[in-house]
């Protein structure tokens, strides 16, 4: 899914956040607990604000972007990657959605927190720089789209290992 196709999908389902927003905090969610589907879209509805009537179509869609967003994280080829903005949306625009993305994702992964949560040093790390992103500048230099890509670089390596410290002995959701 891309970031128009997830805007389409977050405005159907009365959202009243961004998809960058939207797509954190489900990522953050499925990082760190176990979850059933059921319960994961009823958390998800509280705490997105979205809009109660739903249809089955609705729940049918976002249980496939749930197992996408799951899948991608648990790939061991890599291949998850924050959903933003496209590259022909100005900068500024595009790290307010990664600042938005960063913040979200660490909101979902604290929602889920467990009494025997633990992290590695590095997964600590790398959760406290996605926070830390989550308050990004909006100025840049002429290094600036550099400097995105390699953010978003970062940010999906960060997820991974943080999924992999928390989840590296059990499967979860399927």
């Amino acid at each position: 899914m891309n970031f128009s196709e997830l805007q389409s999908f977050v405005y159907e389902l009365g959202a009243q956040v961004s998809p960058s927003a939207f797509h954190g905090f489900v990522s953050g969610r499925v990082t760190c607990d176990p979850l059933s589907i059921d319960r994961l879209q009823e958390v998800s509805k509280k705490w997105l604000a979205l809009s109660q009537d739903w249809t089955s179509e609705h729940e049918d869609q976002f249980t496939r972007f749930i197992l996408s967003v799951l899948k991608n994280i648990e790939d061991p080829d890599f291949i998850f990657i924050p959903i933003l903005p496209e590259e022909g949306i100005p900068l500024s625009e595009r790290l307010n959605a990664l600042g938005e993305w960063c913040g979200n994702y660490v909101s979902g992964f604290a929602e889920g927190l467990r009494k025997d949560f633990r992290l590695t040093d590095d997964a600590s790390e790398a959760l406290e720089d996605l926070s830390s992103i989550a308050k990004i500048s909006l100025e840049f230099d002429e290094n600036g789209e550099r400097d995105y890509v390699e953010l978003i670089e970062y940010i999906r390596v960060a997820v991974q290992l943080i999924y992999a410290d928390l989840n590296s002995t059990t499967k979860r959701l399927h």
